[in-house]
């Protein structure tokens, strides 16, 4: 008889104990994260996919505009130096004062970028009203402005969230779209608040259009605890519809 076998050759039945311990589930490995955790490294992850779309448009910027400024003002200075004629020299440094004018309001809109110091002073409302006034001044388009008073001042994650999202969709409305008529309009409710834009440009297939800038306001909206819609078509223009929370969700 083999070890382990009855007198009749046939396996032993499992005791108590031995069929308990097989009808127990298998323990969970210790190397897989649980599941708070990796949405936390989820959020972690979009919310460093973000910063780093922020600082590529930033240091893009800094190469292309404020770079080549700053080289164009380079050559202009060794011109006028090279240059015996007083009124040719003048012209150059004319150029000069143009170009540094430039750069400066340039940087300026970086910082902005960055971070809008009225944002933080006067709140989202009056931020708003701020950006699209200054963005559009001197152009040809049409500024329509409806922002309602808040009952309450938004938190400071949501008033940011808000604002980059107008930020892009103004610029795009007004660099990218061709619209003669832009409007821009805040609106609170019970929740939280809804912003809207909305051109008259040439507008766009939402489906095929990945633009990491609209991937960006998405981001920014669902960070934000809220949603963001964008309606399109060719020639039919664009509204970019934003409902926030008055307060970003909790994380545990």
């Amino acid at each position: 008889m083999g070890p382990g076998r009855t007198d009749d050759g046939t396996d032993p039945k499992p005791d108590t104990e031995s069929r308990q311990r097989l009808a127990r589930p298998p323990l969970a490995s210790a190397e897989a994260p649980p599941a708070d955790s990796r949405e936390l490294r989820a959020l972690a992850a979009r919310i460093l996919t973000v910063q780093e779309d922020e600082r590529r448009t930033v240091s893009r910027a800094l190469h292309d505009d404020v770079g080549q400024s700053i080289t164009a003002i380079r050559m202009s200075a060794a011109a006028a130096m090279d240059e015996a004629d007083p009124a040719r020299r003048r012209d150059d440094l004319e150029d000069i004062l143009v170009l540094a004018d430039a750069t400066l309001a340039r940087l300026r809109d970086l910082s902005t970028l960055l971070r809008p110091p009225q944002l933080d002073a006067l709140g989202l409302e009056a931020a708003l009203r701020w950006h699209a006034e200054r963005l559009f001044r001197g152009t040809a388009t049409t500024l329509e402005l409806d922002i309602a008073a808040l009952p309450r001042r938004p938190a400071r994650e949501i008033e940011q969230a808000g604002f980059r999202i107008a930020q892009e969709a103004l610029d795009n409305a007004l660099r990218h779209a061709g619209a003669g008529r832009v409007a821009l309009r805040l609106r609170a409710h019970a929740h939280g608040l809804d912003l809207h834009v909305e051109d008259d440009g040439t507008g766009f297939d939402p489906a095929r259009a990945g633009t990491p800038g609209l991937a960006l306001m998405r981001e920014r909206a669902r960070l934000a605890g809220g949603a963001l819609r964008i309606e399109s078509a060719p020639r039919r223009g664009t509204r970019v519809s934003a409902a926030l929370p008055y307060e970003p969700p909790a994380v545990s």
